[in-house]
């Protein structure tokens, strides 16, 4: 259909190309697993002060990764895991409705495990032979294993793993996005969302697009 009708994409792989290799030089997993204690809270997550160089940050509010890369869709900052409150200086996990207070030093051990999470993340996604459905799934289900349920969903969490893994992922986040895409498609949308997200990196590669 493209070859015949034509498409114009209105940002150029090399604004892309760019964008990326910022990302991983500010945020790639060896920069991550490599910051110090001190440095960490603040370099990931919403935090007193100046916020605008941190993982988080950038992920949900940077203009350039939000045009090139797909917004997320946060409703609270409660979505990111860790936060500290602004007014307060009090490090928050849990739910809006169900809130947790953290001392500094819980901050930091909650901050290490989100960190571990991402690394790891990357080297199950980095280090799987991804070439069909079949094992897509088979990544949903070993992401899930490592990195825990209600986290490997996230799509904060997914973005990150798509722009370090862009070749294995798509740049569709939320799970409702993910089925109107394959739907428009029409592909039967895995019921997996890695596996979702698998089908629709299939169809990029194919077509040789980002």
């Amino acid at each position: 259909y493209i070859l015949e009708s034509g498409f114009d994409i209105p940002t150029s792989s090399d604004d892309i190309e760019h964008a990326m290799e910022e990302f991983r030089r500010l945020y790639a997993p060896d920069v991550l697993q490599n910051l110090d204690d001190s440095d960490l809270l603040t370099a990931l997550f919403y935090s007193m002060g100046d916020n605008t160089n941190s993982l988080c940050y950038y992920l949900e509010r940077n203009k350039e990764c939000r045009e090139l890369f797909g917004a997320i869709g946060v409703y609270s900052n409660y979505s990111f895991g860790l936060f500290q409150d602004k007014k307060t200086g009090i490090w928050k996990s849990g739910a809006p409705r169900k809130p947790e207070e953290l001392e500094e030093n819980e901050a930091l051990v909650l901050g290490k495990k989100i960190r571990d999470a991402l690394v790891t993340g990357v080297k199950i996604i980095e280090s799987s032979e991804l070439s069909s459905i079949e094992s897509y799934e088979k990544l949903d289900a070993d992401l899930m294993e490592a990195l825990g349920k209600e986290f490997y969903t996230s799509g904060w969490v997914h973005k990150y793993f798509s722009i370090i893994c862009f070749d294995k992922l798509s740049g569709f986040h939320s799970p409702e996005w993910q089925y109107h895409v394959l739907r428009a498609l029409n592909i039967q949308p895995s019921s997996f969302y890695y596996g979702r997200t698998g089908q629709i990196s299939m169809v990029q590669n194919h077509a040789g697009w980002y």
